[in-house]
């Protein structure tokens, strides 16, 4: 018999609690309380489980993740017990240092929350997920193509003839 050997969690208990604080600070509740906010919500298992399924993203988020970690251990204090006014500060220091994880944890972040329906239901768009079947859109009105299309047919053509 082989054993199976196990596979490295994502992100532990302690990286969880700092990914929630991290995602109520992108999509933080609305001021009625009515929208909740991204790592309230459960976010952070939707990120788990994209880069599960795609591992593509994985080691920029673990790399994003540990420097995370350190721009915090510097400012000797965890993440979660920061004044705001201090979080906010760590993501845009974590943004200039590392754009690429930062771009990646705001796809993923609204991604997340934006997909889900009782999100879409509380902004009155359809619950019908957003791919495969998409929502329903109206076709554009003679109007509305006759504006969308005037300003390339104002333009006029821009190709060189061979």
């Amino acid at each position: 018999m082989t054993s199976m050997s196990k596979v490295k969690p994502m992100w532990t208990d302690e990286t969880r609690t700092l990914m929630t604080a991290v995602l109520n600070e992108i999509i933080p509740a609305n001021a009625d309380g009515i929208m909740p906010a991204a790592g309230t919500l459960g976010v952070s298992d939707f990120i788990i489980g994209e880069l599960e399924k795609d591992g593509t993203h994985r080691a920029a988020f673990e790399r994003g993740l540990k420097r995370l970690k350190e721009i915090c251990s510097s400012r000797g204090a965890k993440f979660c017990t920061m004044t705001a006014q201090t979080r906010i500060a760590v993501l845009k220091q974590l943004e200039t240092e590392d754009e690429a994880y930062f771009q990646l944890l705001i796809r993923y972040t609204y991604m997340g929350y934006y997909s889900r329906p009782d999100i879409r239901a509380l902004m009155q768009l359809s619950a019908k997920p957003v791919h495969p079947d998409g929502y329903d859109v109206a076709p554009e009105t003679a109007e509305q193509l006759s504006e969308l299309t005037r300003p390339v047919i104002e333009r006029g053509p821009c190709y060189r003839s061979c």
